[in-house]
C-alpha cells in the first residue's frame, strides 16, 4: 500500500514498460492498473502515473488501461473500471465490469446477471466459494 501512495517511482515505471514491451505486441491484452487499488485507497497519482506510464510505453499501439480504484472521478479518466461488489452497475460513460463478487448463490448470479444486462455492463461469474454443484449451475445460467 505505501507504494501506492505516491506517484510511480523509477522502478516502477522501469516494470511498466517492461510489461508494455512483452504485452504491447498482443491486440488482445487489455491492462489495469490494479487489483483490489481501492483497498489501500491509492493515491490518484499512482492511478494515473501508472496509466500514463503505459500509455507513453505503448505508443502508437493503443490498448485499454482500466482501473479498480472504484473510485468514480479517476473512473471516468481510464478507459474502463472493474467493481468488487455484488450487484450489477450502471456504467457511467465507459465500460464498467463487476468481476468478482462475495460469495453469490447460482440464483443470486443470474439475477444480477441479467441485471447488468439490462444495464449495459458486465457481471463476471466468481466462484468464490461454490462448490462444484453450484458452480455448474451457475454457469448453466449462461445458456438460459
Amino acid at each position: 500500500c505505501s507504494a501506492m501512495a505516491r506517484a510511480p517511482q523509477g522502478h516502477h515505471l522501469k516494470w511498466i514498460r517492461k510489461v508494455a514491451a512483452e504485452t504491447g505486441g498482443f491486440p488482445n491484452v487489455t491492462y489495469q492498473v490494479g487489483n483490489e487499488t481501492f483497498v489501500c485507497e491509492a493515491a490518484p497519482a499512482w492511478e494515473l502515473g501508472v496509466r500514463d506510464a503505459l500509455r507513453q510505453a505503448l505508443g502508437e499501439k493503443p490498448r485499454l488501461i482500466g482501473t479498480n480504484s472504484q473510485n468514480p472521478e479517476l473512473e471516468a479518466q481510464f478507459d474502463y473500471a472493474t467493481r468488487h461488489v455484488d450487484q450489477a452497475q450502471a456504467p457511467a460513460g465507459r465500460p464498467l465490469i463487476v468481476n468478482e463478487t462475495g460469495s453469490l448463490t447460482p440464483a443470486q448470479f443470474r439475477e444480477q446477471l441479467l441485471a447488468a444486462r439490462r444495464l449495459g455492463s458486465t457481471f463476471v461469474l466468481w466462484r468464490g466459494s461454490m462448490n462444484a454443484r453450484q458452480w455448474s449451475r451457475a454457469l448453466r445460467s449462461f445458456d438460459e
